[in-house]
């Protein structure tokens, strides 16, 4: 299901005409994929969003990077209320 979201959003982003006078085209990939690209300009490697592996590999580590922090909260909130309780 998540592949299929982001296929749309990427066709759609590239596809996009825009509005009349404002173009915000390819903005919601690139608020997405924000932390590989903030990365990317650290490391002097920003990747080439044109083509579709570079597209590809930011939005697959942007995924796992979010798994991983809704697992960690939920991790922390389990935590924070299994303590709570003395059953």
């Amino acid at each position: 299901m998540r592949i299929a979201v982001a296929i749309y959003a990427v066709v759609d982003a590239r596809t996009s005409q825009g509005a009349i006078w404002i173009s915000l085209n390819g903005i919601g990939i690139s608020i997405v994929t924000l932390p590989v690209a903030f990365l990317g300009e650290m490391l002097g490697m920003k990747p080439d969003y044109r083509r579709n592996l570079d597209m590809a590999f930011a939005i697959r580590v942007c995924t796992v990077l979010g798994y991983l922090l809704g697992a960690g909260l939920a991790t922390v909130a389990r935590a924070l209320f299994a303590n709570g309780e003395t059953g």
